[in-house]
């Protein structure tokens, strides 16, 4: 399909429905998918002969050719030529968190721990790096209202999108100080990330320094520098479930690293981790809590 340069010269204006009205069109046998064409992995340290196959594979596959989760187990295994019993099932951790039933609907699970680099963590570790450094009172609220009920993701994304790509780059030096500052109300979000920039100016771009000693100015601005706050918003608007899912995944994973700390700790400092972790055990129950009855 030619793409105009006169579309390009203005992408505001853009249709997608327009170009898909061009655009050619496989037939639904031909965006079938089948069980050749799916990757299947060996797994020697699950043992000898052990394979993998992620989910979404067997999901696709299950749904395209109607069938269920194990008989396209059975396909993918037969097309690659490997041992059905030892195909292990790759789900990704917080698909499990959403939908435990899949336990009950395959065997030879194993569990796909959620990446660092995704949204969700990326989010979660902003918010608890940014409480782990407030000596505020209302810290731990603060906190909760951030990761439970996701209050400033609206005002983070309106202070991306109105950032200018100069006053971006000051943001991102505040966001390298700072950690992120996530956890102040969303209604400040997005006037402080403004007096972040402003104040960058006038200290002549020096946003670090200004951002070390005033880190309650520049709220909202290491998620809106990070390019990554209007992707929060839409994962959180979009799937509410699965970005509950992926939320309480990456606090399993923060917790999980917490505890482990406080093992290798003397007493009091390992008392004063697994007091923190208990607190980030008690979120992950009020996001299960408010799974059950989220939608999509």
């Amino acid at each position: 399909m030619l793409i105009k340069e006169s579309q390009l010269l203005k992408p505001a204006k853009l249709d997608p429905m327009s170009m898909l009205d061009e655009a050619t069109f496989l037939s639904e046998e031909e965006s079938k998918v089948q069980p050749v064409t799916i990757p299947v992995r060996e797994m020697s340290r699950l043992g000898e002969g052990v394979t993998m196959v992620r989910f979404a594979d067997v999901e696709r596959l299950a749904e395209d050719s109607q069938v269920s989760y194990m008989d396209a187990v059975a396909a993918i295994a037969e097309a690659s030529e490997v041992d059905a019993s030892k195909l292990t099932i790759a789900v990704d951790e917080a698909d499990l968190i959403v939908d435990p039933s899949l336990l009950d609907e395959m065997t030879n699970i194993v569990v796909a721990p959620l990446s660092e680099s995704s949204v969700a963590y990326r989010y979660v570790a902003e918010c608890i790096d940014a409480w782990a450094d407030m000596d505020t009172e209302n810290a731990d609220e603060l906190l909760e209202a951030a990761l439970v009920e996701d209050t400033e993701l609206k005002a983070f994304a309106e202070a991306e999108e109105a950032a200018a790509p100069e006053e971006k780059g000051k943001l991102a030096k505040a966001a390298d100080a700072v950690k992120g500052a996530a956890g102040e109300a969303a209604e400040t979000a997005k006037a402080a990330a403004g007096q972040a920039v402003e104040k960058g100016k006038e200290l002549g771009g020096k946003a670090v320094e200004y951002a070390k000693e005033n880190p309650k100015q520049v709220v909202g601005g290491a998620l809106a520098a990070a390019g990554i706050a209007a992707a929060i918003y839409k994962a959180s608007n979009n799937k509410p479930k699965s970005w509950i899912g992926q939320k309480i995944a990456a606090l399993r994973n923060v917790y999980a690293k917490w505890m482990k700390k406080a093992q290798n700790a003397d007493a009091s400092v390992a008392g004063r981790i697994k007091a923190a972790a208990g607190k980030i055990m008690a979120i992950i129950d009020k996001l299960m809590a408010k799974l059950q009855n989220a939608a999509g």
